[in-house]
C-alpha cells in the first residue's frame, strides 16, 4: 500500500517504519521528503534521494548503497492535470568483475486516468 507525504506517493512504506533499521530524514522547505538514511548498528545501510520539479512534484527517487553507489532509480513523469502518467524503473547491472555498474530500465509504466 502507497503511503502519501505532502501529496506524494511513496511505494515502499518500509523506507519510513522499520523496528530494526533506523531512518533519518531530511525535506526541504516546501516540507518534501528529500532524503532518508537507513542505519544498522551506527552504519549507513542505504540512502533515498528524492527530487522534485520546481511544482513540488515527485520526478525522481534514487537508491544509493552504503559506497554510494546508485543501485536503483525511478523516474516519473506527469500529465497537464499533474497527475503521473509514465513511471520508469532502473536497476543497476553488474558490467564485469570489475563491478562497474550501468543502469537498465527494467519497468516501465503507462498511466491513463478517466473522467
Amino acid at each position: 500500500m502507497p503511503i502519501f507525504i505532502k501529496g506524494q506517493r511513496i511505494d515502499d512504506y518500509n523506507l519510513l517504519f522499520s523496528p530494526i533499521f533506523k531512518y533519518n530524514r531530511k525535506f526541504n522547505s516546501s516540507g518534501n521528503i528529500i532524503e532518508i538514511t537507513e542505519e544498522l548498528t551506527g552504519i549507513i545501510y542505504s540512502k533515498y534521494v528524492f527530487n522534485y520539479d520546481d511544482m513540488g512534484k515527485l520526478i525522481e527517487k534514487t537508491q544509493l548503497n552504503s559506497n554510494n553507489t546508485i543501485i536503483k532509480k525511478t523516474k516519473f513523469k506527469y500529465n497537464d492535470k499533474s497527475n503521473v502518467s509514465e513511471e520508469k524503473i532502473y536497476e543497476a547491472k553488474y558490467l564485469s568483475e570489475k563491478c562497474n555498474l550501468k543502469l537498465y530500465c527494467i519497468y516501465k509504466y503507462i498511466y491513463t486516468y478517466w473522467e
